[in-house]
């Protein structure tokens, strides 16, 4: 039964927390994960209280989990890279990619933050290898 559930993995992206003025760095989202071999991720994107600066996501892709990472190509991106603003309280974004490594993370970029916000991501997989998408 092709089902949402049965073709997809969500795992973690960005862990919920304040995020200032710099770069912060998603976790590395393994898309070979139990062996699924995922070609398409979905980034779903939330904001909690955001009191001051921007906020701009962009997507890193990596052969390795550790190795070092560089920008996915913008014809590999569905959709628009989202920003949020001071007054983008509790908003949800979301924006795909195909990537050509196995790992791929995001990056916030802060500026003008002086106590930031809260965010938060889920790295959605699909279009995997195995069906029903392998979950251990």
């Amino acid at each position: 039964m092709h089902t949402v559930y049965s073709n997809t993995l969500a795992v973690k992206a960005l862990a919920s927390g304040t995020v200032q003025t710099g770069a912060t760095t998603g976790v590395a989202v393994d898309t070979g994960v139990y062996g699924n071999n995922f070609r398409d991720v979905l980034f779903v994107i939330h904001s909690g209280a955001l009191t001051d600066g921007s906020y701009a996501v962009t997507v890193e892709e990596c052969d390795t989990s550790g190795g070092t990472y560089s920008a996915v190509d913008s014809s590999r991106i569905l959709g628009s890279l989202p920003t949020f603003a001071a007054t983008d309280d509790n908003v949800w974004n979301s924006f795909g990619v195909r990537p050509t490594k196995r790992y791929v993370h995001i990056v916030v970029t802060a500026t003008s933050a002086t106590t930031g916000g809260i965010l938060a991501a889920t790295a959605v997989l699909g279009n995997g290898s195995l069906n029903p998408v392998a979950r251990s």
